[in-house]
């Protein structure tokens, strides 16, 4: 989908993937309900080749509740063991669940993106995984068995993921160590109440071996 617009009015609808070449993609509710939009049916998934692994744009355009001419609001629902990549500027305010698989916000490409999801809460589901470098816009909770991964899989140097909201963790939070001064981070944009049970799994990306190295 790129630079036109798909009304769900009211509806809910479940698909695939969603992809784009360019920006101007916008998906939208203009009635006065809440629409839920499903992806990753079918295990469908971004990644090359179908694989959950590296970089892409995935859908570049927004995700937004209506076009200021109605009340009606979206909700997103990941499902499938797929990849899911966003790397638009969504401003939608329903509830965002990640139920299985995993959703990427942002490109991977650079230490952080303006990829951004809604401002609803966010809830990661047991066995399903949130990752990225960029803005997750609402409160977000990670039930246990859930997984918070910063940056995307098959990046090679250290990125970011912010949060704009609160995050609960009860699952795991997971951070790539490229060096002394070089490691993932997660960073909180606001003021919003931070609980970090769970489990803190640091990978090695050879900053240890490089380290000794060094001595």
């Amino acid at each position: 989908m790129s630079n036109g617009i798909l009304d769900l009015g009211d509806t809910s609808q479940a698909v695939g993937l969603l992809l784009s070449t360019s920006t101007g993609g916008i998906i939208q509710n203009s009635g006065n309900g809440v629409s839920v939009l499903t992806v990753g049916t079918g295990n469908a998934s971004s990644g090359v080749n179908g694989s959950t692994y590296g970089s892409g744009s995935g859908y570049q355009g927004v995700i937004r509740d209506n076009a200021g001419t109605g009340t009606g609001s979206v909700a997103l629902v990941k499902t499938g063991t797929g990849l899911q990549i966003l790397t638009g500027t969504s401003t939608y305010t329903g509830t965002t669940l990640i139920q299985q698989g995993i959703l990427q916000i942002g490109a991977g490409t650079g230490t952080t993106s303006t990829a951004r999801t809604g401002s609803g809460l966010h809830t990661v589901l047991t066995g399903a995984t949130l990752s990225g470098n960029g803005i997750i816009g609402g409160n977000t909770v990670v039930n246990s068995g859930g997984l918070i991964s910063v940056g995307n899989f098959g990046q090679s140097a250290a990125q970011t993921l912010s949060f704009a909201g609160g995050l609960t963790n009860s699952g795991v939070l997971a951070l790539d160590v490229w060096g002394a001064t070089s490691v993932d981070q997660i960073k909180f944009l606001g003021n919003a109440t931070v609980n970090l049970g769970g489990n803190l799994v640091l990978n090695n990306q050879g900053a240890v071996a490089a380290t000794m190295a060094g001595r």
